[in-house]
């Protein structure tokens, strides 16, 4: 999987928290935004990347190079 378009840093940071096993609630208290927001962020995601469900947006976020161990 590789990325279209360049990712915003919100959208590099998002997956990685939904990939930890974070709820739209606990990503949105985290980062200052809506669930609705972390929802859109995550679709946006799936696009650039080419994902077609979470398992592959689960895989995308922990196979990044920038990702936190």
């Amino acid at each position: 999987m590789s990325v279209g378009s360049p990712l915003s840093p919100r959208e590099g940071e998002v997956p990685i928290n939904f990939a930890q096993g974070m709820t739209y609630r606990q990503i949105a208290r985290k980062s200052g935004i809506t669930t609705n927001t972390v929802d859109t962020c995550l679709r946006r995601v799936r696009d650039k990347v080419g994902a077609v469900n979470s398992a592959d947006l689960i895989r995308f976020a922990i196979t990044r190079e920038d990702a936190p161990n």
